[in-house]
């Protein structure tokens, strides 16, 4: 699946920060009524399509991005141009926090599919962290978790076989976006790019994947990928 890198474009629509239904957003859930319309007023509405992206990795620090509804990957590009998926993330979810303070994004961000997405300038977001004590707590418990949660991510899936870092990523990419009522993953994603999350290739995740499929564990149909028997799968 190949996804290009044409930059989102910023829109008008009704993503209003008085009226949002995403209760995880860090937004609602720990600033007031008056930073809410402040950042109402402030923020860009970004409207990207998928395989757009969203971050450009190693382009200036402009702000953070708080995802109203899509699907994200964020990767970074390691020797010889080979991309690695380091994180998934999808609605409420923010994408950019870890380059805040520094010069440069260091990750990308590439839409699995269309998001709409708010973005908060460097400004704006410094005067809300220096005039919010609850919003800045509710930002370093949110980089603390994230933390830690690259932490066991990296201790656990460098001790893994190829067969264990494939069904990690099948189980991570559930975990983030879910299934459908078929039970199919509810995200079009291609070989490539789950073996850029379990650190392999193409080439052993489809070898696996056709194992998995022996074993009934999954299902395929077209190009997604239904998940017959979760159990078996963790």
């Amino acid at each position: 699946m190949n996804r290009t890198k044409n930059k989102a474009t910023i829109i008008q629509n009704d993503m209003n920060c008085e009226k949002c239904i995403n209760d995880k957003c860090l937004i609602k859930k720990s600033c007031t009524p008056k930073w809410i319309s402040i950042i109402n007023e402030k923020k860009n509405n970004i409207k990207c399509n998928s395989g757009k992206s969203i971050i450009l990795e190693g382009t200036p620090v402009m702000g953070i991005y708080f995802i109203y509804k899509g699907k994200v990957k964020i990767t970074v590009t390691g020797e010889n141009n080979k991309e690695h998926i380091v994180r998934l993330a999808n609605d409420s979810h923010v994408v950019g926090h870890m380059a805040y303070g520094f010069e440069n994004y260091p990750l990308g961000a590439t839409a699995l599919d269309d998001c709409n997405i708010c973005f908060i300038d460097n400004k704006t977001l410094n005067e809300l962290l220096l005039d919010s004590p609850t919003f800045a707590i509710t930002m370093m418990h949110f980089y603390a978790s994230e933390l830690r949660k690259a932490e066991i991510r990296i201790k656990y899936i460098s001790q893994m076989t190829v067969r264990e870092k494939v069904i990690y990523s099948l189980v991570y990419l559930i975990e983030t976006f879910g299934l459908t009522k078929e039970n199919m993953l509810d995200v079009e994603i291609s070989r490539q790019e789950i073996a850029e999350i379990a650190g392999t290739t193409a080439e052993q995740v489809s070898r696996e994947i056709s194992v998995l499929l022996k074993e009934k564990i999954l299902i395929t149909k077209k190009k997604r990928i239904i998940i017959n028997s979760y159990k078996k799968l963790q």
